[in-house]
């Protein structure tokens, strides 16, 4: 390659008419700069041919692992929490554990490492003990008149068109509460 380029940079001089200093000084200088790209190639060559090597090793090493040993086993999952959903009158409440006494209102439960609720367990009511004092029967028996006598009707109200009708306190409309501002 060094000659190559010595035999074109020299063929480019003697086709010119110069001076014989400017032609050595050409000379010395392509000698120069085809050493230098010489000794580039050499380093440069050098630290591909390492640098590929290094990576095959490597490649090779991981290769031996991925075919030789054994995968690791897979973590477990923790991405979904623990939740147990109990009926609470008309909504359903969830929290984090089971809530103790509340097994029979329980609609579902989820998570990884959420563990099944204990069982509702059923109690029988106590049994009412019969009161004769409180039963309808007795309390239908023993009743006792509220009037004496039949009260007195009302008078009926006259009414004048002439005059505006009287409002009665008794009478009056209260406001609608869902109208109301809240608080």
């Amino acid at each position: 390659m060094r000659k190559i380029l010595l035999s074109i940079a020299l063929l480019a001089l003697t086709g010119c008419e110069h001076l014989d200093e400017d032609t050595a000084a050409a000379h010395s200088q392509v000698v120069e700069d085809a050493d230098l790209v010489g000794t580039d190639l050499e380093k440069k060559g050098t630290d591909v041919a390492s640098t590929a090597r290094d990576n095959i090793a490597k490649t090779g090493e991981r290769m031996r692992k991925w075919l030789i040993e054994p995968r690791p086993a897979p973590k477990p999952d923790n991405s979904i929490a623990s939740a147990y959903c109990y009926h609470a009158q008309t909504d359903v409440l969830c929290y984090r554990q089971p809530m103790v006494g509340w097994e029979n209102r329980l609609v579902a439960y989820q998570g990884t490492n959420a563990v099944s609720p204990d069982p509702a367990q059923t109690k029988p009511l106590p049994k009412r003990e019969l009161v004769v004092e409180v039963s309808p029967e007795h309390k239908v028996a023993n009743a006792k008149p509220v009037f004496t006598e039949l009260p007195v009707p009302p008078k009926p109200e006259e009414k004048n068109s002439d005059q505006a009708p009287v409002l009665d306190a008794s009478h009056e409309q209260l406001p609608n509460p869902s109208m109301s501002p809240q608080l």
